[in-house]
């Protein structure tokens, strides 16, 4: 990850990860152990990549705290990755001012 604590917006934060072969790629997001959503990227090449997020699942931002993303790829042929657990922190927006 490009940002391990962030502030919703634009330019947030982003995945990095190197795949061996051309896979798609899930990254699962949890918090305090539950389920949030996910982001999927089909069809995505062999060699470096790099995923953005704005701190959005399904067009709202998530909410503050700690968060674990869970980063899977799924080759052509079906073969699961290891997954790949990177921990976070999403920060309060700019501004906000609540105790």
């Amino acid at each position: 990850m490009t940002h391990r604590r962030f502030r919703p917006g634009r330019r947030a934060t982003a995945f990095r990860f190197v795949l061996s072969e051309p896979a798609a790629v899930r990254i699962v997001m949890r918090r305090v152990g539950r389920y949030v959503g996910q982001v999927r990227r089909a069809r995505l090449n062999a060699g470096a990549n790099t995923i953005p997020w704005t701190g959005r699942l399904k067009g709202r931002r998530v909410r503050p705290g700690p968060y674990a993303a869970v980063v899977i790829a799924t080759d052509l042929a079906g073969n699961l990755s290891l997954p790949v657990l990177k921990e976070f922190r999403v920060l309060r927006p700019e501004g906000d001012r609540r105790p």
